[in-house]
């Protein structure tokens, strides 16, 4: 049985099918998974009834389009005061696998731009969270999957990155690459390019290999680059036209704790060239993203 055996979309409020849009309903096909489609909006314009009726006769034609494809869906209209709020607690209560939503990019060559309801996901959602910008590709064709193998990192986390990261690739028929930036600890920064930088710069990078290894990715897809891994795994993304880049993140013990975001997490976000997929560690253990301290 794969990772995702039902997916949840927050569909845009624009009745139109998005790149999200599209994206779910993919991963739903190939993967067996149901899709739960789920639009909340509100406008205190209008009248409340005729609004919902329109959006749930829209999503109805949509429906109906999947279902004629043997996918599993069903829909949901919610008038909300505040989605945010609405669209968490809709995550709370559910099981649902993952969790995918569209995001804006100003153009084609600039990053993702978040929303305030973006950021409360990656937060506080306890699910493996999707954003999805304007797609150059359809279907992704390139996942980039970003671990820490260093002694302080997580390696719990690191398996469930990689681990959603295959299950993406393997649904969309995609090549996975493995990234980890090896960042010299303060501690020995006098030590550069002596024993003990060399000796944990050997241990990292045979870590990396052991995690490959367990993964059957080929030594091509596996990449060990010294320095800052937001600048590092941009730069990757871009050589590579990345179309997904999966990251770990620490989600806390339960719904009420907010997710661990670092300034790697953040500035990777600020700078993400291509669709994120932020991968929660459940169990409490504090570790940010798992690219890189």
């Amino acid at each position: 049985m794969g990772l995702y055996r039902r997916i949840l979309l927050l569909a845009s409020p624009a009745l139109q099918q998005t790149s999200a849009f599209h994206r779910a309903s993919w991963l739903a096909l190939t993967t067996g998974a149901s899709l739960h489609v789920a639009l909340i909006d509100r406008d205190a314009t209008v009248d409340v009834e005729d609004f919902l009726q329109q959006r749930r006769q829209w999503l109805d034609e949509q429906a109906n389009v999947l279902r004629a494809h043997r996918i599993g869906v069903s829909t949901q209209v919610i008038w909300a005061d505040s989605p945010t709020d609405m669209a968490l607690a809709l995550i709370a209560d559910s099981e649902h696998d993952l969790v995918i939503r569209d995001v804006e990019r100003d153009t084609p060559l600039l990053p993702l731009t978040l929303s305030p309801l973006d950021w409360q996901l990656l937060h506080r959602s306890q699910r493996p969270v999707l954003l999805v910008g304007p797609a150059q590709r359809p279907v992704p064709k390139i996942v980039i999957a970003a671990v820490d193998v260093s002694v302080s990192g997580d390696q719990q986390l690191n398996q469930q990155v990689v681990r959603q990261a295959c299950e993406l690739a393997d649904a969309c028929d995609a090549v996975l690459h493995l990234f980890y930036g090896f960042l010299v600890p303060s501690g020995i920064a006098d030590d550069f390019g002596g024993s003990l930088f060399a000796a944990l710069m050997r241990n990292d990078r045979e870590a990396l290999e052991v995690l490959a290894q367990q993964f059957r990715l080929p030594a091509a897809q596996v990449h060990f680059r010294a320095g800052p891994a937001v600048s590092g795994l941009s730069e990757l993304a871009a050589d590579l036209a990345a179309d997904v880049l999966v990251l770990g993140v620490d989600a806390g013990g339960d719904a009420s704790q907010p997710a661990q975001l670092g300034s790697t997490v953040r500035a990777l976000m600020h700078r993400a060239p291509c669709d994120v997929l932020a991968v929660k560690r459940l169990d409490g253990r504090s570790s940010g993203l798992s690219a890189a301290r």
